[in-house]
């Protein structure tokens, strides 16, 4: 280190020699000619002259010089470091007067390695299902001063590593500086590294993929995630089949591979972490510690599968698993906020295939009540204001009251100012913050926010290459932007923009993804607004065949299906191509009672009623238009059919039945949902 260097400069160096003899255990971080120098260097910088040529040194520098000397004195062969000893021990009485924390428990109690190990290992337990700051950073220095003290030779030291490496993590989930998640590793390569084969091994590879797996989430590096995986599955297949530690090593080997998943898009990896994550569910029955982190690792691990396959069974199956974990949780444990994140998410989601008000009202409180229990400077902080966002804004789209988009903008803003630019989450909070901005404009005609969403959006986009598994989400977002500026517009050169992103979209996603019909949709909007520039009949006969694609996806929303049905027939009505018409309208009374199925609270039927009026009585004229009275006859029923179904529901509320015995009540409209799930 050059001698210009400041002493905040200074400071950090010495602070982490410190670290990294503890945690590896070798010499050469605390001895030689450079960390001499160091220590000079910083003991010169740091003193003051007082009156009367006192010298005096504040208690940051002070510390760090006592631990560095105390550790040089450990480091070295018995006599040979009195020294050391000698310098950092006057340090240390100077310091313990106010700041007793910071001096070495071996100068202030008498007490022994095992003692420290064991009151150590009891804080960690007790900080693992409470948040006390305080407790926890005193087991990290009481593991921390064990191995600076064990003699390596005669002493194995992974179990002390491993349990820093543990307490390491639990304060970075809960402070979020970085530097503790990367001793954390550190901690637990070398603790693999320095055991033999065997159980112990085993169980430190472990621990060692989660914290790896950690890393990934904060830095987004490949590495990381593929050595989380690799660490994790080796850690498991030596594993005995009874170890009761197991289960909880195969859920964090399904959430590796989801993730993966996430990051490269190979179907195998989120059908084994289905595979693995319900195997490991199966061995935790209720009572078992690990099963709140089995239920939670499954329940993300069938909402990603739902995302790429669109099968309900994936996502209520998320749903019910999240909705447990909430149930065996406490109300102060610290992980609640993140669940409560995670529920949002999926509630939404299901909202949006489903169109019930109660799912989108349960989902804008689980994100409040989320929003409320993570802190600020939490890692996951963002990730929670991000999706309370989303739900704001998906509120809006259906209630219309200003002060939710108002309120989802704020928050999507303050999710990006929450998250570190490499964090992997960034490009969904771009999207979500675009889809809030994109709605407001719609909404209230502001043209900043339609430049916020389109930057957004194509930030979102832009981190996203071809075969990344949410290019095609990204990019779809980006579609519906520019959708928006080309209505706005009217340049002939945004409609082309969105017409050949929509296309790479409609490309990318899978033929039966969820999402591909609002894609087709806006894809038929954009062809039918060239088409009317135009005239061209290849560009009515591409909107036409958008919005037919966009009604016959099975998985896609019932609304949104219905919607491409019905732009389908009026378009085709306004070129008095009638039998195609009535082909497109008899669709959409066919779609009515799959968007208005008796599986809907009865606020979100009539809602869904109301948005579709008009389809029966339009199906009907264009039949008749297309010389097939008897045919508009049909349409005509069939829409009235459904009203008269919604109004003959005798079926009783289940609200008393939930207020009197909620789990019952949970059961019972489970199984009611399940039986009126209309059929694909």
């Amino acid at each position: 280190m050059s001698a210009g260097s400041g002493m905040d400069d200074l400071l950090a160096s010495i602070r982490r020699r410190v670290t990294l003899y503890t945690i590896t255990g070798s010499p050469v971080h605390l001895l030689g000619r450079e960390a001499t120098d160091e220590g000079i260097a910083l003991w010169n910088a740091a003193a003051n002259v007082g009156e009367a040529g006192k010298r005096t040194m504040n208690v940051a520098p002070m510390a760090a010089l006592a631990w560095f000397y105390w550790c040089r004195y450990w480091s070295l062969p018995d006599g040979v470091g009195d020294a050391e000893r000698e310098t950092a021990v006057p340090l240390f009485r100077v310091i313990g007067a106010d700041w007793p924390e910071l001096v070495p428990e071996i100068l202030i109690a008498d007490t022994d390695l095992d003692d420290w190990c064991e009151e150590a290992t009891d804080l960690l337990e007790r900080c693992e299902v409470r948040d006390e700051p305080a407790a926890l950073d005193r087991a990290i220095s009481l593991f921390r001063q064990v191995l600076q003290m064990i003699d390596i030779a005669r002493s194995p030291r992974g179990d002390v590593l491993n349990n820093l490496g543990m307490a390491l993590r639990l304060r970075f989930e809960r402070r979020g500086d970085p530097q503790d998640l990367d001793d954390a590793v550190l901690a637990g390569q070398i603790a693999v590294d320095s055991t033999p084969d065997g159980p112990e091994r085993t169980m430190y590879a472990a621990n060692l993929g989660a914290r790896l797996q950690a890393r990934y989430l904060r830095d987004g590096d490949p590495a990381d995630l593929n050595e989380a995986v690799d660490t994790t599955r080796i850690a498991v297949d030596g594993m005995r089949a009874a170890d009761p530690a197991r289960a909880k090593h195969v859920s964090n080997l399904g959430l590796a591979l989801r993730m993966r998943f996430e990051r490269f898009g190979d179907p195998a990896d989120i059908d084994e972490a289905v595979v693995v994550g319900r195997a490991a569910l199966e061995r935790c029955p209720p009572g078992d510690p690990s099963r709140v982190r089995c239920l939670g690792n499954l329940s993300g691990s069938l909402q990603v599968r739902f995302g790429r396959r669109g099968d309900p069974a994936d996502l209520d199956a998320a749903v019910a698993a999240v909705r447990e974990t909430l149930r065996l949780i406490p109300g102060d444990h610290p992980d609640l906020g993140g669940h409560l994140s995670n529920l949002t998410v999926m509630l939404q989601t299901r909202y949006g295939g489903r169109g019930d008000r109660a799912d989108l009202d349960a989902a804008v409180e689980a994100a409040r009540g989320a929003e409320k229990l993570v802190p600020r400077g939490h890692v996951n902080r963002g990730q929670v204001l991000s999706y309370l966002g989303a739900a704001l804004a998906g509120r809006f789209d259906r209630l219309g009251d200003r002060a939710d988009v108002d309120a989802a903008v704020e928050t999507g803003r303050a999710a990006l100012d929450a998250a570190h630019a490499s964090d992997p989450g960034r490009p969904t909070f771009l999207t979500h913050l675009a889809t809030a901005l994109n709605a407001r404009c719609a909404a209230f005609g502001d043209p900043d926010d339609l430049d916020g969403a389109l930057a957004a959006a194509r930030e979102a986009a832009s981190t996203a290459p071809v075969g990344h598994p949410h290019r095609a989400r990204f990019l779809s977002n980006l579609a519906g932007v520019l959708l928006r500026r080309a209505e706005k517009s009217g340049d002939p050169d945004d409609l082309d923009a969105v017409i050949a992103t929509a296309e790479t979209v409609v490309a990318e996603f899978p033929t039966n993804h969820p999402d591909r019909s609002t894609v087709l949709s806006n894809l038929g909007i954009a062809v039918r607004a060239r088409f009317l520039e135009s005239g061209t009949a290849a560009d009515a006969d591409r909107a036409s065949r958008a919005w037919r694609e966009g009604a016959a996806t099975p998985t896609a929303p019932a609304a949104i299906r219905l919607r491409c049905a019905d732009t389908w027939g009026d378009f085709a009505a306004s070129l008095e191509r009638w039998p195609e018409a009535a082909e497109a309208l008899a669709t959409a009374v066919r779609l009515l009672p799959l968007s208005a199925w008796r599986g809907l609270s009865r606020h979100s039927v009539e809602d869904e009623l109301v948005r579709a009026d008009g389809v029966a009585r339009d199906a009907g004229a264009c039949t008749i238009a297309a010389g097939d009275p008897r045919g508009a006859v049909v349409a005509l029923e069939e829409g009235r059919a459904v009203g008269w179904a919604q109004l003959l529901d005798t079926r009783t509320d289940l609200t008393l039945l939930r207020a009197t015995a909620p789990d019952l009540g949970r059961r019972l409209d489970a199984l009611r949902s399940g039986l009126d799930q209309p059929a694909a």
